[in-house]
């Protein structure tokens, strides 16, 4: 059992399982050193590959491409974070993809930007979101996320939207009492975070 912030036990965790070919689990500890640390650069393209494929379909070539160099305590200063939200794509994607993978590159945009909203990185979180619209538009989940980071716009976007004869307000009211629950259970979550840290 590794100690919930432990970030080079997940590394390390997640290096050993990627060598001895065990991908799931792979992603699992790099998903948790990404959840610990957002701008570890290592991490977030381990998860970007692993993510991209399917569940059961992880080809053997994925084990030589994805070689992590041995994690030291000078390599915990990864590159910029900036360099992985480039809008030009890691890889070219062909237009007939399957459901599948397009809702895996939604459900890795989403949890990124769960990760920087949890860590209040409002900043990193609205990159993350500006380069998932590009390819999502609107989807709901993603303006979900954009109400929690900027309620501004949301507001401004309902304003416009009113003045076309939008959605009924009504719909938007209760989407608001959510977003207001979501803000209080992040704080929450944050308070218990820093009593953590002070003990």
């Amino acid at each position: 059992e590794l100690a919930p912030e432990n970030i080079l036990a997940y590394q390390v965790l997640a290096e050993l399982k990627l060598r001895s070919k065990q991908p799931k689990e792979a992603l699992k500890a790099f998903k948790m050193v990404l959840f610990l640390s957002p701008d570890n650069f290592k991490a977030q393209n381990a998860v970007k590959k692993l993510e991209s494929l399917t569940a059961d379909e992880f080809p053997e070539s994925l084990f030589d491409d994805l070689q992590v160099k041995p994690f030291t305590q000078n390599s915990n200063q990864d590159a910029p974070v900036s360099q992985s939200l480039d809008p030009k794509p890691a890889f070219i994607r062909p237009n007939n993809f399957s459901n599948d993978a397009k809702q895996n590159r939604l459900e890795r945009y989403l949890s990124l930007m769960d990760a920087y909203i949890v860590r209040n990185d409002n900043d990193k979180a609205m990159a993350i979101f500006t380069e998932a619209r590009m390819e999502f538009a609107n989807h709901t989940e993603l303006l979900k996320r954009l109400h929690i980071i900027n309620p501004q716009t949301i507001s401004q976007q309902i304003k416009t939207d009113s003045a076309r004869g939008g959605p009924p307000l009504r719909q938007q009211e209760s989407s608001d009492a959510r977003v207001q629950i979501l803000r209080k259970m992040l704080f929450n979550i944050n308070k218990r975070r820093k009593a953590k840290i002070q003990d």
